[in-house]
């Protein structure tokens, strides 16, 4: 499954080696940008109370270390077979901390906004547009590897808990959300 989720979101989003090296080709000016990166990333989650809570006391500066490497290893294109199959691991971690994907979401939107206005401010139309392309390509593989494991990890472990074969579990689920569409509907 995690293999299959990653072939296809590279092949839906167009990111390709050519994003990788576009990547490495600027990440001289890029890579610096980590820190306001990280500082901005935690300050949102921190000053947001239902994020914040998701924290416990005086993890800030570990969770800042992580953060900074991993999007120095983006903003470099060092971006390994490795990098992207551990981007399963979060999707893990997320469950087990409660953390939405709409939490998710926002925040690597937050991060695409702010690497979009550094690319514009930094480089000629063209090149931003290049960088920037490049960059939330990788970024929309990532946020997707994300939720996609937090979905079939979750689903997996009620699967496994409950004892149901996926089949009869499946059939449940395709009768219960056609409940829930008709009230949608019905409003």
């Amino acid at each position: 499954m995690k293999e299959q989720v990653l072939k296809d979101l590279i092949r839906l989003t167009g990111y390709s080696e050519a994003d990788r090296e576009t990547l490495r080709e600027f990440s001289e000016k890029t890579a610096p940008w980590a820190d306001e990166f990280v500082k901005s990333f935690y300050d949102t989650l921190f000053g947001y109370d239902r994020t914040a809570k998701i924290f416990g006391e005086g993890e800030r500066q570990e969770r800042e270390k992580t953060l900074k490497g991993w999007l120095t290893s983006a903003f470099k294109g060092d971006i390994t077979d490795d990098f992207l199959k551990n981007l399963w691991v979060v999707g893990l971690l997320h469950i087990k901390r409660g953390v939405p994907n709409s939490f998710m979401l926002g925040i690597m939107s937050l991060v695409e906004q702010l690497f979009l206005k550094k690319c514009i401010e930094t480089f000629e139309k063209e090149e931003a547009t290049r960088i920037y392309g490049a960059f939330k390509r990788l970024m929309d593989v990532v946020s997707g590897v994300i939720a996609e494991s937090y979905y079939f990890s979750y689903v997996d472990a009620l699967y496994s808990i409950g004892g149901i074969k996926r089949e009869v579990v499946n059939r449940m689920i395709s009768l219960e959300i056609d409940k829930m569409i008709k009230a949608e509907r019905e409003g």
